[in-house]
């Protein structure tokens, strides 16, 4: 199944870990993602890199990862912290436009001269 990332901005930033996850995370919004395994393989990176946030900066609080994504009533989402969460939505649709060629003639209007009254 395809899926949309949608990215959702939660409470101010206290730190720089903090600051540096959110701005990692948005990196990922709105992401149109083509499988079950993509969207598997994008949440695992996620989560490498809070890990590798977290031990950057060990004088900062960690930052909690959390991952729901089996199926239930609020579908699939993941929580970093705080700071951000992703809801992740299937794609039931597409819609297409496909472009064609103009066909009508178009007609050129000349233009009309506006006269000029002096008072």
């Amino acid at each position: 199944m395809r899926y949309f990332a949608k990215f959702h901005d939660g409470s101010q930033t206290k730190n720089k870990a903090q600051a540096a996850a959110l701005n990692f995370m948005k990196t990922f919004g709105s992401t149109l993602l083509g499988s079950d395994a993509a969207l598997e393989k994008m949440v695992a990176d996620m989560k490498v890199r809070i890990e590798l946030i977290n031990r950057a900066h060990p004088r900062c609080s960690d930052i909690d990862f959390r991952a729901y994504l089996h199926e239930d009533y609020r579908g699939k989402s993941l929580n970093v912290g705080d700071i951000c969460s992703y809801s992740f939505y299937p794609v039931l649709q597409e819609f297409n436009v496909i472009e064609k060629e103009n066909t009508q003639e178009t007609e050129v209007i000349p233009e009309i001269e506006t006269e000029i009254f002096n008072f």
